[in-house]
């Protein structure tokens, strides 16, 4: 009985995550939760001090697991909000990489003409 109780917990879980990421502005808002908290200086200290390869995969989980945890208490106005930040940003990324790639094009054609 336990056992069940478990793979069902397990499964609400996985069904509520597939839930969230579904749509673009959900998975925006995870993708961004995700990454700045896999970019926290206490995680990346934690990680970098362990040696072990079992100890970091465990420092890594556990980190994960709080995201997780953090990302189920945001309001869906916060992830909306998280998500609009994150398509400026991803905006604005792309813009810069469009114009340096026109400029290594540009210098590609001075440095390749004779």
């Amino acid at each position: 009985m336990t056992s069940q109780w478990l793979v069902g917990a397990s499964q609400g879980e996985k069904n509520w995550f597939a839930g969230i990421a579904t749509n673009r502005q959900g998975y925006e808002a995870w993708v961004s939760w995700l990454s700045r908290g896999l970019r926290e200086i206490s995680f990346l200290d934690r990680f970098d001090k362990a040696s072990d390869p079992w100890e970091k995969s465990k420092i890594v989980g556990r980190q994960i697991s709080e995201i997780r945890r953090t990302f189920r208490e945001l309001t869906p106005t916060q992830r909306d909000e998280l998500a609009h930040e994150v398509e400026i940003e991803l905006k604005a990324g792309l813009k810069i990489l469009s114009e340096d790639k026109k400029m290594i094009r540009e210098l590609l054609e001075v440095v390749q003409d004779p």
